[in-house]
């Protein structure tokens, strides 16, 4: 049967043979191609449940702790019990520190929820530039990836400013900002100025 069928559809068997057709009995049973499909569905599904249940089985006997020592030829590190104390402090107030800056940062970026972590990570990596005199540290970074996350990094600052911190181990207030991102566009490239010289040297 498998063997007419692909000659059928393949070689236009029956085509060789009548180049005349007659209309299909509209009431003959015929295998329903839809239940085929979720047959072979079906299939599959009970190859994968019994795949899971082999798993459940061989986890079964497998035992939930085991002693480093029979681990074998797996290396297992293990930082000092003090070390590993104060990294975990680190990391605690690190986390601590950037949910702080999430909340000085939503009354400014709407999608704080979504993105305010992931706009914080671009301003820790963002570039900048140092200034320093004799009563400020000034730092000034690179706008980010887009105007909005760019003005709402811009406002973080200004909050951080309002706190007047000093640079540990010196009397240098820091004062952060942001540079603007630049207005250059497709429609209209290169600033303002640069246009109007642009068109002023036009004969």
């Amino acid at each position: 049967e498998n063997f007419f069928k692909y000659m059928r559809e393949e070689f236009l068997l029956d085509a060789l043979v009548d180049y005349q057709v007659e209309p299909e009995d509209p009431t003959r049973s015929i295998p329903n191609p839809e239940r085929r499909a979720l047959d072979k569905l079906g299939k599959r599904l009970r190859t994968a449940r019994a795949r899971v249940a082999r798993l459940f089985e061989q986890r079964r006997d497998v035992a939930k702790r085991v002693e480093v020592r029979d681990l074998g030829e797996q290396a297992v590190v293990k930082l000092a019990t003090e070390r590993k104390h104060l990294t975990d402090i680190i990391k605690m107030l690190a986390y601590q520190a950037e949910s702080d800056l999430v909340a000085l940062l939503r009354p400014h970026y709407p999608r704080v929820d979504q993105e305010g972590r992931t706009l914080l990570h671009e301003l820790f990596a963002a570039a900048g530039d140092i200034h320093v005199s004799d009563r400020e540290l000034h730092i000034t970074l690179a706008p980010l990836s887009s105007p909005h996350r760019t003005h709402a990094a811009q406002a973080l600052c200004e909050t951080l400013d309002q706190t007047a911190t000093f640079f540990p181990g010196s009397r240098l207030r820091i004062h952060f900002s942001v540079r603007p991102p630049p207005r250059i566009g497709l429609a209209f490239p290169g600033s303002p100025s640069a246009r109007s010289s642009a068109h002023a040297s036009v004969p």
